[in-house]
């Protein structure tokens, strides 16, 4: 599944927990993707990760954030195509933000390998 859809500004959460992200407009987001993390590119041949849907460690609204592997996004695009390549796991609430830094060094690890990343 791929798709376009413009950056929104976003809470700041995910570069205070050392993975930042590039927030989607929720508007723009396809019908049909599950909540859930997602090995993918971006526009065209950036690796990233996905996340979809429920926050539930934070209680927050839902929402659709890109976090690419390896780069900077101090210039985030105004505009990102998302090729979803591989989901890698359901959402999930966890007990602190400790232990969820923790899994998302995991996700982006399963991403390298599902997109062939050293």
């Amino acid at each position: 599944m791929h798709f376009t859809a413009h950056s929104v500004s976003g809470s700041g959460r995910g570069k205070d927990l050392k993975v930042p992200t590039i927030n989607l407009d929720m508007s723009e987001v396809p019908a049909g993707i599950e909540d859930g993390l997602y090995a993918c590119t971006i526009n065209s041949d950036i690796p990233a990760i996905l996340h979809y849907g429920i926050r539930p460690t934070f209680e927050d609204t839902p929402s659709c954030e890109v976090h690419i592997i390896d780069a900077d996004i101090a210039d985030a695009p105004h505009e990102v195509t998302v090729e979803i390549v591989q989901k890698i796991r359901e959402t999930k609430k966890f007990d602190s933000a400790e232990e969820l830094m923790e899994q998302m060094q995991k996700d982006i690890s399963s991403a390298r390998g599902i997109l062939g990343i050293a």
